[in-house]
């Protein structure tokens, strides 16, 4: 009996040490993290991203009203065209000796900004996403991501297609990103 006391009393001991050193550290720590996220330090791009937001246009870091909102500057134009994002969608490919990734940030253009507000909305935004991402899956399968590089003016021309079938108020498939990475087998 006294062979196993140290066993139960040495991890409640130092649980108890542990807990109580935590808990005066931590408080410390978190207030010279709010200090420091409260007054940063200004670069010198952080003037084009304030008046950026003050347009009232999304910036890459941030919303300046809502994170899904955009509006994209059409090749060739002047004018502004609504833009609903969909985020970031990574489509692995499989192939015998490498893992090919493609990773893509996703936007919809739309004819009005009134069309886009209402695609926000939770169930349409979702439906949205799911259609251009099976859209997206059957490229892949259909060799559209094969090769070296990838044509995305055919991948946005077919997600266009496939997507816009189901949702007719889509103009245009954009890709604000794209890339392509692989990777060999272990």
């Amino acid at each position: 009996m006294k062979k196993l006391l140290p066993f139960v009393v040495a991890p409640l001991t130092f649980a108890a040490v542990g807990y109580a050193a935590g808990s005066t550290l931590v408080p410390e720590a978190s207030l010279a993290a709010e200090e420091a996220h409260a007054t940063p330090a200004a670069a010198p791009g952080d003037e084009a991203v304030d008046e950026a937001s003050a347009d009232g246009h999304t910036t890459p870091d941030g919303p300046a009203g809502d994170a899904y909102d955009t509006q994209a500057e059409a090749p060739g134009q002047d004018e502004h065209v609504p833009v609903l994002r969909l985020g970031r969608i990574t489509v692995p490919i499989q192939q015998p000796r490498t893992i090919t990734y493609i990773v893509l940030d996703l936007a919809l253009a739309f004819e009005s900004q009134s069309l886009a507000d209402s695609y926000r909305a939770d169930g349409a935004f979702t439906a949205l996403r799911d259609a251009s991402l099976s859209a997206i899956h059957r490229a892949a399968e259909r060799q559209l991501m094969q090769g070296a590089t990838v044509d995305s003016e055919r991948l946005s021309s077919f997600v266009t297609q496939e997507v816009a079938a189901a949702f007719p108020d889509v103009q245009d498939v954009l890709f604000l990103t794209l890339y392509k990475q692989a990777v060999p087998r272990t």
